[in-house]
């Protein structure tokens, strides 16, 4: 069995110690010392924009990424001297991706639906419009936008969670086939990584395409479970389950919990 090599992670509701949770806190020690005694790199993977990434780095304490894919995978940055560096790379590739995307289209479309409103300014990005919408019609309004897609046969996906702090549905629209598995496995490409030397940790609905993925999943205790369940049958059907691990514990220490339990799973086959 080949030994993990990196731990990659969502932000919200996964790495981030719950304010009502003061075990998290103590066990994002625990894990930033397991992943330093395994020589492990950690990889952050969020929805957030470069700037609230390091805003929640200073405000709870995470320790420093070797990398970070932000914007729901449309940015890449890698650690230097002086900071974090967006990859130029990895902003072609998308650059490539996205030629034939146009966002006014996107948004034309998306107006059409009526009940989404467009993010704040610094939650947009170049390849990504971002919108709130209503949580108990966010189905609703997902299928409705799906559906003008793939009738106008426009060169995007859909990426819709809920916020787990309160409630708001969010609606990122993406270059097709771009997202947190998109990103990762590029990363892995480039490193010479292979899929199943990574562990990717999540908990909502934009985490999704990376838990079922080609490498070692965590699914933390509070993710929403008709998620979870979704995420078992692929892993199930794939025939894949033993390279899913759902924790019984809540974020930050689900995401300890599920790395423990790969490491020893590691060692056994070693």
């Amino acid at each position: 069995m080949p030994r993990i090599k990196a731990l990659a992670t969502d932000l919200d509701g996964t790495l981030i110690p719950l304010a009502d949770r003061k075990e998290n806190i103590d066990d994002l020690k625990k894990l930033c010392a397991l992943l330093h005694r395994h020589q492990m790199d950690l990889i952050f993977v969020t929805g957030r924009h470069f700037e609230s990434v390091m805003a929640a780095i200073d405000q709870h304490q995470l320790p420093r990424p070797e990398c970070m894919l932000c914007d729901v995978g449309t940015t890449f940055w890698r650690r230097s001297p002086s900071g974090y560096e967006i990859d130029s790379v990895y902003t072609e590739r998308l650059r490539q991706i996205a030629s034939d995307m146009d966002q006014q289209q996107v948004a034309a479309a998306a107006a059409a639906i009526g009940s989404l409103k467009l993010q704040e300014r610094e939650k947009q990005g170049m390849f990504k419009l971002s919108f709130y919408l209503d949580s108990s019609t966010l189905d609703v309004s997902v299928n409705r936008l799906k559906a003008k897609i793939q009738q106008g046969r426009l060169p995007f996906d859909l990426v819709a969670s809920v916020d787990p702090f309160n409630g708001v549905g969010l609606l990122d629209i993406l270059p097709k086939g771009v997202s947190k598995a998109f990103g990762l496995h590029w990363w892995c490409e480039q490193t010479g990584l292979r899929h199943d030397q990574l562990i990717f940790a999540g908990d909502s609905g934009n985490d999704r395409a990376a838990l079922a993925s080609s490498h070692k999943a965590i699914v933390v205790a509070n993710a929403p479970r008709t998620m979870a369940e979704e995420i078992i049958a692929y892993h199930k059907h794939q025939g894949t389950h033993d390279a899913l691990y759902c924790s019984r514990q809540v974020a930050t220490s689900g995401v300890l919990e599920g790395l423990r339990h790969f490491l020893c799973q590691e060692s056994e086959g070693g």
